[in-house]
């Protein structure tokens, strides 16, 4: 038997040479795989060297077009400065005049013309020297850049034998995220989600109609299982959570707060009341009870109110503040009369004021692809068609999939604080989709809504709600009355 080593060339400046793995079939066994940066640099010298000789043989004809410039300037301002001579023999003659004349204009024209034809020599070469000057530039860039790889493979074979390998590595610039476009565009049919990746790579190798796979799965991240710590919670937070909130420290560089607002069973509180303390200052919480405030400089304190449940007085103690509301505030009846809903919308859709369903009688109202394989730990799209990407561009738009999803619509409002409706779509069944976690752009019966970002792969509830803004076709009126 003999050892026999083969050379796969041009791979990757980014491959992870750890990640190599080299498959075959034939008669013959596999002793070694090991990856190599390739160094260049001598070829490189050689062909530098080479330009740079030429460069010199065109700076030394340069020189030469330029002194024989400079040989016919001289001689042609001699002709010049000499050409009354002539005159001044009185023995000349007519003939001799003409004769002197006819050689002066001769010579004039015989120079004016070589000095055109040398100078035109002298832009020829340098136009020459500019190309290859740039040669040596790349070459230059070239050795600074990062060295492509050989893979070597060490076989043992007892005779000559042809054979196909098949190999595979990682490399480290290259990658993939998910968007989507959720279109609600008719209330009476199912939402469509429509599933796309950005893809880019900057591996040093063109990617040409290859067949492309996206994977979840992560080779940066550890495979070690997180060990908790234990979290001890203060006593006093778990007997009175209203004076743990108020004795927090507080941070005067706090400009901006954000936060969640949960009850005590973890669900958010959805518009929750968010106050600068003793001012008008405030906002309220989304569908999924988060919250954004801008604060002034003399705020010390936030507020939190929602109907039904113990108000909340929190130090600005941290540019995020998380807090949980307690239920057991007693309320006097509140009567909401005067309901108005002004358009017109199609299908069944659940309002909610205050947190609460409310009925309202609408009839009074005015007029890619790709195939998904789950593993163990990650899932897999495989792109249907072949998809060129060449190294460095902006990240490509691959389509993986489109769904119809059925989705129930919600329109909620909390009157005491804002006329305005709110229409939320509640997703069911959305962890058969196999999405990942990516921006999402809403669409509201063909108008662009806004954007968000859904974290899918670690959302553990049945129900996804995805807020759409405002009806703009809805308005609720809240009215007092006498009881």
């Amino acid at each position: 038997s003999s050892t026999e080593t083969l050379v796969f060339t041009g791979i990757s400046p980014q491959l992870i040479s750890e990640s190599v793995r080299v498959e075959a079939e034939g008669d013959f066994q596999i002793v070694a795989v090991r990856a190599e940066a390739r160094v260049e640099e001598d070829r490189y010298s050689a062909v530098e060297d080479s330009l740079r000789t030429q460069l010199h043989e065109r700076e030394l004809n340069r020189q030469r077009l330029e002194a024989t410039v400079q040989a016919l300037t001289e001689e042609y301002n001699l002709l010049i400065s000499n050409r009354e001579l002539p005159l001044r023999n009185e023995d000349i003659g007519i003939e001799g005049l003409q004769r002197t004349a006819a050689y002066y204009r001769q010579r004039l024209e015989e120079i004016k013309h070589e000095q055109i034809d040398v100078r035109d020599s002298i832009a020829s070469l340098q136009v020459w020297t500019n190309k290859i000057n740039q040669q040596i530039a790349q070459l230059t860039d070239r050795t600074e850049e990062a060295p492509s790889y050989d893979i070597y493979v060490e076989i043992s074979t007892e005779r000559n034998q042809r054979a196909d390998f098949t190999l595979r590595y990682l490399v480290s610039d290259a990658g993939w995220y998910s968007e989507y476009d959720l279109r609600a565009d008719d209330l009476s049919e199912d939402l469509t989600i429509e599933h796309r990746a950005r893809v880019w790579q900057g591996s040093g190798n063109d990617w040409s109609e290859v067949k492309l796979t996206l994977s979840t799965a992560s080779p940066s991240i550890s495979t070690q299982l997180p060990q908790l710590e234990v979290y001890k919670l203060p006593a006093r937070y778990a007997s009175n959570r209203s004076n743990y909130y108020r004795s927090l420290g507080y941070d005067p560089n706090v400009r901006r707060v954000t936060g969640r607002v949960i009850d005590s069973s973890g669900e958010p509180l959805i518009y929750a009341s968010v106050l600068v303390t003793g001012t008008d200052v405030g906002t309220t919480t989304d569908l999924n009870g988060r919250y954004s405030l801008d604060v002034p400089v003399s705020a010390r304190s936030l507020e939190y109110q929602y109907v039904g449940y113990r108000p909340l007085q929190v130090t600005i103690h941290s540019s995020n503040i998380d807090v949980t509301m307690e239920e057991g505030v007693q309320l006097d009846e509140v009567v909401v009369t005067g309901v108005n809903v002004r358009g017109s919308r199609k299908g069944k859709t659940n309002y909610y004021i205050d947190g609460e369903r409310v009925e309202i009688d609408e009839q009074k109202a005015e007029a890619v692809m790709s195939t998904t394989e789950v593993k163990a730990s990650s899932r897999e799209y495989l792109i249907d068609r072949r998809v060129s990407i060449a190294s460095g561009e902006e990240p490509r738009q691959v389509r993986i999939s489109n769904h119809a999803v059925s989705a129930e619509y919600r329109h909620e409002a909390t009157p005491k604080l804002t006329s305005s409706v709110y229409l939320s779509a509640q997703l069911t069944d959305w962890d058969q989709l196999g999405l990942s976690s990516g921006d999402v752009s809403l669409y509201l019966e063909g108008s662009y809504v806004g954007k968000s970002y859904m974290d899918w792969e670690n959302l553990t509830t049945d129900t996804v709600s995805l807020s759409l803004g405002i009806d703009d076709g809805i308005t609720v009126t809240r009215k007092s009355v006498d009881l």
